[in-house]
């Protein structure tokens, strides 16, 4: 163990650390909407509570993605093989959600500044040196 950690390379570790604030992120982003829905469900009779249910279903999305950084950040982490694929996966979702919310309405400044973790994470993952280091466990494993 105490090996690998030492053979580790700077670049998967701050991949890993981006990705994990990315996590802890989303979280905060799950408790605001949360925090929305539950808003709109104290009021009205029909329509409003519709929109509080959608507001929580949203949070409970983003939820999932957080919960889902922070798997990708042990994977790469541990060198698995899976972490690779799983972030590649996470992050253009990341950005398809940062463009559906620019769509409706969002700031692009805080747009972008939402999208600028995924796409260093896809940069990274894409790149040659990216793709070697989790590719060399892989072939070990």
């Amino acid at each position: 163990m105490e090996s690998q950690v030492s053979t580790r390379p700077l670049g998967l570790t701050v991949i890993a650390a981006l990705a994990l604030g990315q996590g802890l992120f989303g979280v905060l982003r799950t408790l605001h909407w949360v925090e929305v829905g539950g808003d709109f469900m104290e009021r009205g009779l029909l329509i409003l509570p519709l929109l509080g249910l959608l507001a929580i279903g949203r949070g409970m999305v983003v939820a999932v993605l957080a919960v889902l950084f922070g798997v990708f950040s042990y994977g790469l982490l541990q060198r698995r093989s899976w972490a690779r694929g799983l972030g590649i996966f996470l992050s253009l979702v990341t950005l398809l959600l940062v463009v559906s919310a620019v769509i409706h309405g969002e700031s692009l400044a805080r747009a972008l500044v939402g999208a600028i973790v995924p796409v260093v994470i896809l940069c990274y993952l894409m790149s040659p040196s990216g793709r070697h280091v989790l590719n060399v466990d892989a072939q070990a494993q």
